[in-house]
């Protein structure tokens, strides 16, 4: 898993470690293959207790009945690190007899096999509780797999590709066990991926006074209108709805084409170069073609983001077989279509503000520009507990709720 103790920056996405990644590796294997996953030993067990449940969920989706399973896993601990072995198929007697004489001959310590006793485990580099081989025989018993994820004071549940955030382990319910677990040093959280909140109530705050100043200085002369009120209800929040659905889809979409890309750098310049020019021209062509001015066209958008996300898989799989100019290539085209409605909606609000109350239109990039710096944080926030596939259709339900607003200004 690397030359240094993983576990850090929870918020950085890892597609090595996933259910799909786990499927992939074994798929490869012939049918005595051993898959050999090393890793340093990082306390209190977390990372190892992850790659156990993802693997096991991997071998159970290829076919392997659930009570079988724990006959496919082997593993082996020194004093600072930890050796996971699965099996394509089941251990055989002699393979067995050759791991319990290779741990015994170095001295050391077995985890698990099938068939392993307690006294067999924790001999050379003894731990007070034995933890490793209880918490593995848990999770390779079906029974006890569930109870144990859920009670166990980090999240050790798989990942998949939707969200592969694999180092992020923390479970808001235990933070305060989890605090004084890891010797109550706040720091930990920072490094596990809490930093993302910290930021994002800076960034609100900053915001919610952004978006509060133009109030005071339009404020009792003119808001205290009934017509400029119900038009700052509608319109106002019309332009919240398309920064947020904007960056939900956008960072999404540079998130999940990571993968295929193999590089964070080139996922964010090909999707932002796609996304910022199609909707540059979008934004040209609303003026221009009379269709476009519609409010329907929020509806539209929402169907096609609905649409990518359940795509992206499929897309994903097309792209990763070209070489990486190819690639660069159909990520732009493909998304060019999405990029360029989304730049319709907000050139179509500013004509209908500059026409209502052109004295808004400031407050109305306020707003937006406000929203589209707290989205890109809230994007990540989301997809670590939900995954990205719901943060794009909670992106279509934004620009959903901005069709609503846009309606009710043009009764006004």
């Amino acid at each position: 898993m690397g030359t240094s103790p993983s576990g850090y920056f929870g918020i950085s996405e890892d597609y090595r470690f996933t259910v799909e990644a786990f499927k992939e590796y074994l798929s490869h294997l012939k049918s005595e293959g051993i898959l050999s996953i090393n890793l340093f030993i990082l306390p209190p067990p977390r990372t190892e207790l992850r790659i156990l449940n993802t693997a096991t969920k991997a071998l159970e989706e290829l076919g392997i009945e659930d009570k079988d399973i724990e006959k496919h896993i082997a593993a082996i601990r020194s004093w600072g690190s930890i050796c996971i072995l699965i099996k394509k198929s089941p251990y055989t007697f002699n393979e067995l007899d050759a791991i319990r004489n290779f741990s015994k001959d170095r001295m050391f310590d077995l985890i698990y096999y099938p068939g392993i006793k307690e006294e067999e485990t924790n001999i050379y580099v003894r731990m007070p509780s034995n933890e490793y081989f209880s918490a593995f025989k848990k999770i390779l018993n079906p029974e006890a797999r569930k109870r144990f994820a859920d009670a166990y004071i980090f999240d050790v549940k798989p990942v998949r590709d939707d969200n592969p955030f694999f180092h992020y382990y923390l479970k808001l319910k235990n933070i305060k066990a989890i605090y004084k677990t890891m010797g109550e040093k706040w720091q930990y959280f920072i490094e596990e991926g809490y930093i993302l909140p910290a930021v994002f109530i800076q960034v609100l705050f900053l915001s919610l006074i952004l978006m509060i100043l133009p109030i005071i200085k339009y404020g009792k002369a003119k808001v205290e209108r009934k017509n400029n009120l119900n038009l700052n209800l509608n319109l106002l929040p019309y332009f919240a709805f398309l920064g947020i659905g904007y960056m939900f889809v956008e960072v999404s979409l540079v998130q999940k084409m990571i993968f295929p890309l193999e590089n964070p750098s080139y996922a964010v310049t090909t999707v932002l170069a796609s996304i910022l020019i199609s909707s540059g021209i979008g934004s040209l062509l609303s003026f221009r073609i009379p269709v476009l001015k519609s409010s329907v066209v929020t509806i539209i958008i929402s169907l096609l983001i609905i649409a990518y996300s359940k795509l992206l898989p499929t897309i994903s799989d097309i792209i990763s077989q070209h070489p990486m100019s190819v690639k660069i290539l159909l990520v732009f085209f493909i998304f060019m279509p999405l990029g360029l409605l989304m730049g319709i909606p907000f050139p179509i609000g500013l004509k209908i503000l500059g026409e209502k109350n052109e004295s808004l239109i400031p407050w109305a990039w306020a707003i937006n520009g406000c929203l589209s710096v707290l989205a890109p944080i809230l994007t990540i926030m989301l997809a670590i507990i939900i995954g990205f596939k719901i943060v794009l259709w909670l992106g279509a339900l934004a620009y959903l709720l901005a069709f609503v607003s846009l309606r009710r200004i043009s009764k006004m």
